[in-house]
């Protein structure tokens, strides 16, 4: 591979990109939480290092679609294969109805979390 992976946001990055195949550099800003700067700097970095592909969007110029290249796709695996491991250590001795629950709970908190920096109630 020609590069590294900087941070672990690189690497959520490359998760979402699968999710949809092809992605508007803008929607990742959403849906990963990060600032358009950010997001604009690592994929320039992930594309330096043969990741990912940016395109403009032949629809609208001001976009850029993203997309995985073949090597990001061999990274992902890796990723999920890394995440798969740490979530089996993780969960040793749960049921999967303990699993459940818990996961329930982290994504009331993540839903939370979004609800508020859009300007929610604190007050749930």
């Amino acid at each position: 591979m020609p590069g590294k992976v900087r941070s672990t946001a690189d690497g959520r990055q490359i998760l979402y990109l699968l999710r949809d195949c092809c992605s508007k550099q803008e929607d990742l800003c959403g849906r990963i939480n990060l600032d358009k700067g950010r997001i604009a700097r690592t994929l320039a970095h992930l594309e330096e290092i043969g990741l990912v592909t940016r395109t403009v969007n032949s629809r609208s110029r001001r976009e850029k679609l993203v997309e995985l290249t073949e090597e990001g796709e061999k990274m992902l695996n890796i990723i999920y294969g890394i995440y798969k491991d740490w979530e089996n250590i993780c969960y040793q001795g749960f049921s999967q109805e303990e699993r459940d629950v818990y996961m329930g709970y982290l994504t009331r908190i993540a839903d939370n979390i979004k609800n508020y920096k859009r300007g929610g109630n604190v007050n749930g």
